[in-house]
C-alpha cells in the first residue's frame, strides 16, 4: 500500500502530471524496446570489421568485438594485458569503497587513495624490476584516459588545498605555500 501511496504521489499529483506522467513512461518504454532491438535482437555478433554487417538494422558488435583491445588499452603488449586489467579492477573496487562507505567514515583515506592510486597504477603500468618496462607510448585508450584522469586529480588535488589553506591562513602560514599572484 505505502507503494501505491508513493507512486501516487510522485507521478500522479494531479491530472496534468498524471496524464504527463503517462505519456513520459509510454516514450520510455517505446525507446527502450527500439533500443533493445537495435542492441540485441537484429545486432551483427560475428565477423572481423564493420564490413561483416550489412544495413543499418542492428548495432554491429562484430567491429567493437575486433576493436576492443586498441579502445581499451592501445597497444599495451598481450603477454602483460593483467597489469591494465588489475588496474581496472583496483579502480573499480576503489570507487565503489568510496561510494559506499559510510558517511561517517574519514574523508582522509579517500583523499589519500586518490593520490596513491594513480602512483600505484604507473609504477604496476610502466614496469621495471622483476616486471618487463612497458612505454607509456604503448598506453592507450580507456587505460590512458583513465591513469591521465586519476593523476590529474592527485596533483590537483594536493595543489589547490594547499592553495586554499595559504590563501585563508595567517601570513606566517602562507609562506609554505606557492605566492598567489593578485
Amino acid at each position: 500500500m505505502a507503494i501505491r501511496a508513493l507512486l501516487r504521489k510522485t507521478l500522479f499529483p494531479t491530472p496534468a502530471m498524471g496524464v504527463l506522467s503517462v505519456l513520459l513512461l509510454t516514450l520510455l518504454t517505446v525507446f527502450a524496446w527500439r533500443f533493445i532491438e537495435w542492441g540485441l535482437v537484429h545486432a551483427h555478433w560475428r565477423g572481423t570489421s564493420s564490413e561483416a554487417c550489412p544495413g543499418d538494422a542492428g548495432a554491429c558488435w562484430a567491429f567493437v568485438i575486433a576493436r576492443w583491445k586498441p579502445w581499451l588499452v592501445g597497444n599495451y603488449p598481450a603477454d602483460q594485458l593483467w597489469r591494465p586489467w588489475a588496474c581496472f579492477a583496483a579502480f573499480a573496487l576503489f570507487w565503489t569503497w568510496v561510494v559506499r562507505r559510510s558517511h561517517g567514515a574519514r574523508v582522509q583515506r579517500a583523499l589519500l587513495g586518490f593520490i596513491l592510486l594513480p602512483v600505484a597504477f604507473f609504477l604496476l603500468l610502466i614496469g621495471g624490476g622483476p616486471l618487463p618496462v612497458v612505454a607509456p607510448t604503448q598506453w592507450g585508450g580507456l587505460l590512458l584516459s583513465m591513469v591521465v584522469t586519476l593523476a590529474t586529480f592527485a596533483t590537483a588535488l594536493p595543489v589547490g588545498l594547499c592553495l586554499a589553506l595559504g590563501r585563508r591562513s595567517r601570513p606566517d602560514a602562507s609562506t609554505r605555500c606557492p605566492p598567489r599572484a593578485d
